[in-house]
């Protein structure tokens, strides 16, 4: 069996830390497009709302065309 030295104790630490650079390094980007799809998920909420909203004004003013035209079918 190898005998345990400082150095070997230092090596295997250097290595951790290195390993754990990178790791940090690559969590960072994968917070960053995490990020970037909640951003975008926000913004696909948004843009049905909008939607949902202009579908509502449109029902609203045909069922008033449809009153005036006398063509609505009785509820």
């Amino acid at each position: 069996m190898a005998a345990v030295t400082k150095g070997l104790i230092y090596e295997g630490l250097e290595q951790l830390r290195s390993d754990m650079a990178g790791l940090k390094d690559a969590c960072g980007e994968y917070i960053a497009a995490l990020n970037a799809i909640r951003t975008q998920m926000v913004a696909l909420r948004q843009d049905t709302q909008n939607i949902y909203t202009i579908l509502s004004h449109h029902h609203v003013r045909l069922a008033r065309i449809e009153r005036r035209l006398e063509i609505a079918e009785p509820a």
